[in-house]
């Protein structure tokens, strides 16, 4: 028996379990959208659309393959924007030296070329199935690693530390930790704590919109008392 109309404004019909459970994990992750109770789910779902044991996986799988996933769109500085945020958050929450960043990005992206080439060498193998010329394919290949957004950042504009200490300023408001030498160890390496300019991250601050809308409206009514005033900030 035939499964139609799983949830309300969908139109997808299915004949097995395998294609329903692939096209809800695919199409209806939403809170809202997996509420499997009688107010979302068409009366037309019975046991009967069930398939048989014997039905191997393959086949309940292959009957959803023409149903085709649009790819997702990548704003190339949103991309930057998230990249740049992790390494700053590998620095500034997670306190890892410049050093130690350095070598997860390097080791992370000699292990991402190396599945890249991997899969751009099955895309080739696949061209060659289909007739396509050598010179198309090779200007295929070329184009898709000129466009590889983390490898053109990785070895880019975030390739060393004081290219992302730019990035940072550069796409966030940031404000650099100013290192304070202590002095010295008993091994005789220098010894530093870091402190973040108050100034320059009161300055940065007042750069917010938001912040600044509320710090004048904390001074709507001024005080003839000279009463200090907190303001409150709701990121």
């Amino acid at each position: 028996m035939e499964t139609k109309r799983p949830f309300r404004g969908c139109d997808c019909r299915f004949t097995n379990v395998m294609t329903f459970a692939s096209h809800i994990s695919r199409k209806h992750r939403r809170a809202e959208d997996s509420v499997l109770d009688y107010l979302v789910l068409d009366k037309s779902i019975t046991t009967e659309s069930l398939p048989e044991p014997s039905q191997s996986y393959s086949e309940a799988a292959g009957e959803h393959d023409d149903e085709t996933e649009v790819p997702l769109a990548v704003d190339e500085t949103l991309f930057l924007q998230n990249l740049t945020l992790f390494y700053l958050k590998l620095q500034s929450k997670l306190l890892l030296p410049a050093s130690t960043i350095q070598t997860i990005i390097n080791d992370f992206q000699s292990a991402h070329e190396l599945g890249l080439s991997h899969s751009l060498n099955v895309l080739s193998e696949k061209l060659k199935k289909l007739g396509i010329p050598q010179s198309t394919i090779s200007s295929i290949i070329d184009e898709l690693n000129r466009e590889d957004l983390l490898t053109l950042y990785n070895r880019g504009r975030l390739s060393t530390d004081a290219k992302r200490k730019a990035a940072f300023k550069e796409c966030f408001n940031y404000v650099h930790p100013v290192p304070l030498l202590l002095g010295t160890n008993e091994n005789d390496k220098e010894c530093f704590a870091q402190y973040v300019p108050i100034h320059e991250t009161l300055v940065t601050l007042f750069k917010n919109e938001s912040l600044r809308e509320q710090y004048t409206m904390t001074r709507l009514q001024p005080s003839t008392d000279a009463v200090y005033q907190d303001l409150h900030y709701n990121a």
